[in-house]
């Protein structure tokens, strides 16, 4: 069924799944996935062992948070498809560092130099005649910017709060784009966890844990070559996509967070505990983008990319899809509309 879906082209030739997801076919034929969960496509096509339910719903809250009833088929598709140019090819390579996106930013940071404003928050965006005020936090002073355009690069549940005159306007419904929540924890370890067995598999980058509602951990120091020694673990888990979620994470407390890393852990390192000398824990309240059935291709994202008084959208949330390529997509469009845009005016 994967494979099908990797080879289907539309009448443009056009692949049903891309990154990045822009350039994906609209077909009726694909559109129409985006109408059922990717649990109720599975068991159309009497795909229902119990261990490929479960891997796909790990796929589902690996990606997108979200439970495999509750993810879109179409999004659910895109995972496994997406990424492989023909069936019987390994899926594209992916790039990781021990910063994580923590080095992108670094490299594009150096290159915008003095250009780039950093330790300021945009609380008060106001679209005039003349163009766009943007008022600024920066510590306890106010800075006010007048532009001709300007890039929205926040999620978008955000812009009622920030931008004047979009509740009013409504140019989209940016409560159709729903987040879902999750925590992060890292685990300071003094040694690596012993191996319960002399053949156990060594520790990967990545490791999942079989039936655990966690996406399991990576590995941080992999990327030393050190096998052996001090390690940081980074413990992921997703809050589910019910409406409670937020609520719920944020009642719970650190001390609360820490003990479900730990028993989480405990069933694959028995000694975890007494080998963790530290745990840091986040909350992500507004984590990820979610693909629930119906908004790939509800409209929505589609009002959202066009500009709003001067004001035009980049973000992963107007894929649909929480993924760095979608970003830099994104990123890459609006600032080429604002230049368009702006060479018009200078032509007039």
């Amino acid at each position: 069924m994967i494979d099908q879906w990797v080879n289907w082209r539309d009448n443009r030739g056009r692949r049903a799944f891309v990154v990045p997801s822009a350039f994906c076919s609209t077909d009726e034929q694909v559109r129409s996935l985006d109408q059922i969960s990717f649990d109720e496509w599975l068991r159309q096509h009497n795909l229902t062992s119990s261990r490929l339910l479960w891997y796909c719903d790990y796929a589902c809250r690996d990606d997108y948070g979200l439970r495999l009833e509750n993810t879109s088929a179409w999004a659910g598709l895109f995972y496994f498809c997406s990424r492989v140019r023909q069936s019987g090819m390994e899926s594209q390579p992916f790039i990781t560092f021990p910063e994580g996106n923590g080095r992108f930013v670094k490299h594009m940071a150096a290159y915008a130099g003095d250009n780039m404003a950093t330790g300021e928050t945009a609380v008060s965006i106001n679209p005039t005649e003349s163009g766009v005020e943007v008022l600024c936090l920066s510590g306890d002073n106010l800075r006010a910017y007048r532009c001709r355009e300007v890039i929205y690069s926040a999620p978008v549940f955000t812009a009622p709060f920030v931008i004047r005159g979009f509740r009013e306007q409504r140019p989209f419904a940016a409560e159709e784009f729903q987040h879902n929540a999750w925590f992060v924890a890292n685990l300071f370890l003094s040694d690596r966890p012993r191996q319960r067995f002399a053949k156990d598999f060594p520790l990967a980058w990545d490791n999942v844990l079989y039936e655990s509602p966690s996406l399991g951990y990576v590995n941080a120091t992999h990327q030393k070559g050190i096998d052996y020694g001090p390690a940081i673990f980074t413990y992921y888990y997703p809050m589910g996509g019910d409406g409670n979620q937020r609520w719920q994470l944020f009642n719970y407390s650190r001390e609360e967070l820490a003990e479900v890393c730990l028993s989480d852990l405990e069933r694959a390192h028995p000694d975890i505990r007494n080998i963790c000398e530290r745990i840091d824990i986040m909350r992500w309240g507004h984590a990820m983008i979610s693909p629930r059935p119906g908004f790939i291709y509800g409209g929505e994202r589609e009002k959202a990319l066009k500009p709003f008084h001067g004001i035009r959208f980049a973000h992963t949330d107007l894929s649909g899809l929480a993924l760095f390529e979608e970003a830099f997509f994104h990123g890459i469009r609006a600032a080429r509309e604002c230049c368009e845009n702006l060479e018009a005016v200078k032509r007039k």
